[in-house]
């Protein structure tokens, strides 16, 4: 079983994303607030406006991933001392991440130091790898969609 390398992390769908092999080090996107949308009602003939109540838009953040080859995911100990079983760990991580069904819904969280979680419905829209720097280390963006809004 996974365990995660820090408190503050982020959960995927029961992948967790804080583990030496797929570690999610930017989800500030999920931080903001969504905008909100409603316009207010000009009634003929009276002065001013009538205040209608606004409604949150979807929210859409992009979550920063980094998959390092040299790790499993579900022990964390190294699996092998050659770049070529390396790249293999990269691509079995990789394997983990992109097997979430996309556009259907999941469960994000967002576990903060000292236990609470955040919690939201989310669809994945869109995983794909950024750059790699290495054989066995890349950097994906996994583009998440919260249809009710944020997570806070």
């Amino acid at each position: 079983m996974a365990t995660a390398t820090r408190t503050e992390h982020v959960t995927l769908g029961g992948l967790l994303l804080a583990t030496t092999a797929i570690d999610c080090f930017d989800w500030a996107d999920l931080l903001s607030r969504p905008e909100k949308r409603g316009t207010d009602i000009v009634i003929p003939g009276a002065p001013g406006v009538l205040a209608r109540g606004r409604e949150q838009s979807a929210l859409r953040a992009v979550l920063q991933v980094r998959i390092d080859g040299r790790w499993v995911h579900d022990t964390g100990a190294s699996t092998g001392a050659t770049v070529a079983a390396w790249r293999e760990g990269a691509y079995d991580a990789w394997a983990l991440l992109t097997a979430k069904d996309l556009d259907t819904t999941q469960t994000l969280l967002l576990t903060y130091p000292g236990g609470p979680t955040a919690s939201a419905d989310c669809q994945v829209l869109e995983v794909a790898m950024s750059r790699q720097p290495a054989p066995y280390l890349w950097f994906a963006t996994v583009d998440v969609l919260l249809p009710d809004g944020g997570l806070l």
